[in-house]
């Protein structure tokens, strides 16, 4: 019982890399549980299985932070917590929220209801949880609350919405200061990503705006997704495939569904499977899978069955490189990759 319970528990001693400006990982751990000293040698523990807490399916729970190298550096102390973004994060205490720095001080007090990570300098809140605004790293109103959606802003423009009970919201973009650069008149609106963001009109045809509010691929298509790496996923009813900024197809849409391009490889779903591409639609990985994430960080999450232990993580010539399997997996992010299953959640490296 006690080497199971240390296998649950334990944190992986790694060599030490160079520090992300973010670097620093969400962990909840029952106040009950003893801390284990991550120094302690874990030699006997299977890397893949390596976890740094345990899962519980009642509170009291609290939240706190690692480092990549499994050290606790911001102890568990909050009742809730995000992700770091431009030094800070999002954490809750006793129904509110605010944001911390790297060393798990108070940079802005718990104040709101709702709260986001901070892109671009700003960050979308709600001290009621109806009426939401931007606010800067000081904690300072840059965007005043209003009665609307929101949305993290993204090569510096944000998506919103107006709010009117019983209508349909019409969605719009603004900038930094608040100002309007595309007027509020599209049934959807995505992120901006490469200069170009996905929008949906009241037609429910989807196309690309600029970053000037322009039009710049006519609505056309069923649905498409985010630009990566110059292309993006384009839907037809003949299926999907690639497109450039120019609105041409890189790649025809021959595929049952695709994801986004990294790495030089996209997934894609042919016969009910899914397998990865080239930029020349050629397989580079064949379709074997039930499902497949875009590579990250040289990694892919795969499932192979609808077991719920059947994640795993591949490289691009579709070796398992982390067997696992999981229950549920997710993309590396500076070295580390989160990972939960029916007993465990924690993170794993590529070691």
């Amino acid at each position: 019982m006690a080497d199971r319970q240390r296998q649950r528990r334990t944190a992986v001693k790694r060599a030490i890399k160079p520090k992300a400006v973010d670097d620093r990982f969400v962990i909840f751990v029952h106040p009950e549980l003893e801390c284990l000293d991550p120094e302690e040698d874990f030699s006997d523990v299977p890397s893949y299985a390596t976890v740094f807490h345990q899962r519980f399916p009642e509170p009291p729970i609290k939240a706190g932070y690692i480092n990549r190298r499994g050290k606790v550096v911001i102890p568990p102390r909050f009742d809730d917590a995000g992700d770091f973004s431009e030094g800070l994060a999002p954490v809750g205490v006793d129904r509110l929220c605010g944001y911390i720095d790297l060393q798990g001080e108070w940079v802005i007090g718990p104040r709101f209801l709702n709260v986001e990570e901070f892109h671009c300098g700003l960050a979308a809140v709600s001290e009621d949880g109806v009426n939401f605004g931007y606010i800067n790293p000081t904690g300072a109103w840059a965007i005043p609350p209003a009665d609307i959606l929101v949305s993290s802003f993204s090569e510096g423009l944000a998506a919103v919405a107006t709010c009117k009970e019983g209508v349909e919201p019409f969605y719009g973009v603004i900038d930094t200061t608040g100002k309007t650069v595309v007027p509020f008149e599209y049934a959807s609106i995505q992120s901006f990503q490469e200069g170009l963001a996905a929008v949906q009109n009241r037609q429910e045809k989807w196309g690309f705006l600029n970053k000037d509010g322009r039009v710049a691929i006519p609505f056309q298509f069923e649905f498409v997704g985010d630009f990566s790496e110059g292309v993006a996923g384009a839907y037809t009813e003949a299926g999907c495939g690639y497109i450039d900024p120019a609105a041409q197809w890189v790649l025809p849409p021959r595929f049952q569904a695709g994801g986004a391009f990294n790495g030089g490889l996209a997934p894609v779903r042919t016969d009910g499977r899914w397998g990865y591409i080239n930029r020349q639609g050629g397989i580079v990985i064949p379709p074997r899978f039930l499902s497949a994430e875009p590579f990250s960080e040289g990694l892919a999450v795969v499932k192979t069955s609808n077991e719920f232990r059947n994640a795993c993580f591949i490289d691009c010539t579709g070796e398992v490189i982390v067997p696992g399997p999981f229950g549920e997996a997710k993309p590396f992010r500076n070295g580390l990759a989160f990972f939960a299953d029916d007993v465990t959640i924690g993170y794993i490296d590529k070691d």
